[in-house]
């Protein structure tokens, strides 16, 4: 157990920045707990105490530095929402928000095309068995949008958030984690043979229809052959489609970078707090 010495309060700011607190909020925290154990020595003193005698005994009643530090951290996340209840948070809020972003990102492309549509200056999509230049484009941009570029801001929305509540980084990973496996599940693009079924209801997809699929292929009959058979599909749905790699490991990345960042930033607030003690 650490005792709260003078030279141990002198420190406290420091752990509490590396901790996540902000410098600000972390110095005026190590403050207050300096003057309530200068106030404890100057109440111990009439009692016939010596001041090394009082600032041991207002050292052991103020607590070890530790328990202090755990307070002070857990007392600052509870003032969010999201330290209060951080499993809900970064389990379910990811997936939550990326859909919400989907459905926005949707809701905008119909209010932009569908008036064009309805005036006559864009026809509907036919499709004619090409893949053309501007499908293709498209194609591309949808992708690169819904299953790259949501994903990542979610990650750093995520990741802002764990760090204005000073959680640590597992709660970062967890929404990563959570992010990867779900984007990782869609797959889309032009008909082929061996990434997208080619027909449905027994009508024959053209080349240039967009498939879109969700889920992994784990159905099998019985439970005993589904985890024998998973490693094998699993590895099929990765490797057959370079995509589902790039989908399950951008997030990661992306979190991956965010982290370092915010541990660049961290450092270099612990030394300020550090060189302002």
């Amino acid at each position: 157990m650490h005792t709260n010495t003078p030279a141990a309060l002198d420190g406290i700011a420091v752990e509490l920045v590396r901790r996540g607190l902000p410098a600000e909020y972390a110095e005026r925290a190590a403050a207050e707990l300096a003057d309530h154990h200068g106030d404890l020595v100057e109440e111990l003193r009439p009692a016939g105490m010596s001041d090394s005698q009082a600032a041991t005994e207002a050292s052991l009643r103020l607590g070890d530095t530790r328990t202090l530090i755990r307070n002070t951290v857990r007392e600052y996340q509870r003032r969010h929402w999201c330290g209060r209840w951080p499993l809900l948070t970064f389990l379910f809020g990811p997936v939550l928000l990326m859909l919400a972003a989907w459905a926005a990102s949707g809701l905008l492309v119909f209010g932009t095309f569908w008036p064009l549509l309805k005036l006559g200056i864009v026809g509907p999509h036919e499709p004619d068995g090409i893949v053309s230049m501007g499908e293709w484009i498209v194609d591309r941009t949808v992708l690169v949008w819904f299953l790259f570029t949501v994903p990542a801001v979610v990650v750093w929305a995520f990741a802002r958030l764990a760090r204005q509540a000073a959680l640590r980084w597992p709660w970062v990973g967890m929404a990563a984690c959570v992010l990867a496996l779900s984007v990782s599940m869609v797959k889309s693009g032009f008909p082929d043979p061996a990434l997208h079924p080619t027909t449905l209801d027994g009508k024959e997809f053209a080349a240039d229809t967009h498939v879109l699929t969700i889920g992994l292929p784990v159905f099998a009959p019985g439970t005993a052959a589904l985890f024998s058979n998973l490693p094998q599909i699993l590895w099929n749905w990765f490797t057959h489609d370079l995509k589902q790699t790039a989908q399950l490991l951008f997030p990661l990345i992306v979190a991956a970078a965010v982290l370092l960042r915010a541990r660049q930033l961290s450092l270099r607030a612990q030394q300020l707090a550090l060189n302002g003690s």
